[in-house]
């Protein structure tokens, strides 16, 4: 069995047959558009964090591959480390030229024409320097002040310099660009009649140090706006105007990031019931469950899980998150002991989302803002009018309380009940309530005396963290 969710495999025939959330269809409109674009494109795909980018770019690209069209694939976080994302760029295309869809001399021919592209790349790389780090290394620029004159003796001779420098960095520019052109013209005529664009995947970027993801899309636009070329940037489009505004200080980051980008796809959000019911399924949840006594609330934990993933906004990955640490408690419970589902999956939901009024339980601060958390939710709402939220509505209202006064809840419910026994009137309400006290009588039982305190949601909170070590991040 396994503890965390396997990576989801994407057969080369098919790639979208593990796909649950049919976005084969989308890849289906993408494909359309990006072959009939003729310009040179920059195509975000927009969703939040852990919503399933990256597994819709690896089956996209698949399914792109096996239509003949020369891919690749960048991995922003992983290349964080570098200093110059043209550095990056420019050895991702030259370890990706053997993957493409070409014949072995024709193979070799590419290859020799990237060898042109990666020489004035070289030399653009040398030319980096910016003017303003000159003049203050030669002492002509102080933080503080400025020298008028220093710069009157040192400073024309300095300009004369940049403006030589300005003019070679240009030619250099535009040197490369034209020899990327006809790598990508060479690329194009090897397909015959139906030429592809060059397609290259950037993943991750949203993950990256602010300063080299906005240098990746400086970079895309100011060196690789080729025809032929499409750039596909998975992002959380929020977290990249977030960085724009960390670099450069911008209240106008959507403005500056739609110079980068041509066209955003936003893609579609799955369902959290589904993706709960996938995740459980490749957990083998069920099995684990039956194995451990626990068969019986199975189906209700689920639904929890489902309903709470709702209630609280849960991401994809947020979700796995959640499953995989509801995997290790119950591994670690003693065999055919019960559990309180609601508030089990309630508590590791809060620790995944809202670690703060997670904590505040361990500090003896009565959370009704959960409570007011699940009112906001339609779903919330009828989890709380169901058998188990009354359970978990009590739960938080007398947690820290003297026995004494669940002792007087429980009487008063059971006056209830009995009254509407002796009239005959027995409706659903009145069940739920016949749970709830047999619930309140189960949990005032397991304290010697009246003024001892309620902690079932503490004790709960301690079963949680006692897995916290095995998160699986």
């Amino acid at each position: 069995m396994n503890i965390k969710p396997p990576l989801i495999e994407v057969p080369t025939e098919k790639p979208f047959d593990n796909d649950k959330f049919e976005r084969d269809k989308e890849a289906e409109l993408l494909t359309s558009i990006i072959s009939t674009y003729s310009q040179p494109l920059v195509l975000s795909i927009d969703a939040a964090w852990g919503n399933g980018k990256t597994t819709f770019l690896q089956m996209w690209r698949q399914k792109l591959e096996n239509e003949k069209f020369p891919c690749l694939f960048f991995n922003a976080w992983e290349h964080d480390f570098a200093d110059n994302a043209l550095v990056s760029f420019i050895g991702e295309i030259d370890a990706g030229i053997d993957a493409f869809p070409l014949g072995p001399e024709e193979t070799k021919e590419a290859k020799q024409l990237f060898r042109n592209v990666k020489t004035i790349g070289t030399k653009l790389l040398k030319r980096a320097a910016p003017i303003a780090i000159k003049l203050i290394t030669a002492g002509v620029l102080d933080p503080e002040k400025v020298y008028e004159d220093a710069i009157g003796t040192v400073g024309s001779e300095l300009v004369k310099d940049s403006f030589k420098e300005y003019e070679e960095n240009r030619n250099t520019v535009s040197d490369f660009k034209k020899k990327l052109r006809d790598f990508v013209l060479k690329l194009q005529e090897f397909q015959g009649e139906t030429p592809k664009p060059l397609v290259f995947f950037i993943d991750e970027m949203d993950r990256c140090r602010p300063p080299y993801a906005i240098q990746l899309l400086e970079k895309i636009k100011h060196f690789f706006d080729i025809e032929g070329i499409i750039f596909v940037l998975a992002i959380d489009k929020t977290q990249i105007e977030n960085s724009i505004k960390f670099v450069y200080g911008t209240d106008e980051s959507s403005a500056y990031l739609h110079r980068f980008i041509d066209l955003t796809y936003r893609l579609k959000k799955p369902s959290k019931e589904q993706y709960a019911s996938i995740l459980f399924n490749r957990l083998e949840l069920s099995s684990l469950w039956e194995k451990r006594g626990f068969s019986s609330i199975y189906n209700e934990t689920l639904k929890l899980f489902q309903t709470f993933s709702n209630c609280f906004s849960l991401s994809l990955r947020e979700q796995e998150r959640v499953a995989a640490h509801l995997n290790v408690i119950i591994r670690t419970l003693p065999k055919g002991n019960t559990y309180q589902p609601e508030l089990l999956v309630i508590l590791i939901v809060l620790r995944t989302k809202h670690y703060s009024l997670y904590t505040s339980i361990a500090q003896g601060t009565l959370p009704n803002r959960i409570l007011e958390m699940l009112r906001k939710t339609s779903e919330g709402t009828e989890f709380l009018e169901s058998t188990r939220g009354l359970c978990l509505e009590f739960v938080i209202n007398f947690e820290g309380s003297p026995v004494s006064k669940a002792i007087r809840k429980y009487k008063e419910i059971q006056e209830t009940i009995n009254s509407s026994e002796l009239e005959d009137i027995f409706t659903p309400e009145l069940r739920k309530q016949q749970h709830l006290s047999l619930f309140i009588k189960s949990e005032i039982e397991s304290y010697p005396r009246e003024t001892d305190k309620l902690n079932l949601l503490f004790r709960i909170f301690q079963l949680v963290e006692l897995a916290k070590n095995f998160d699986a991040e």
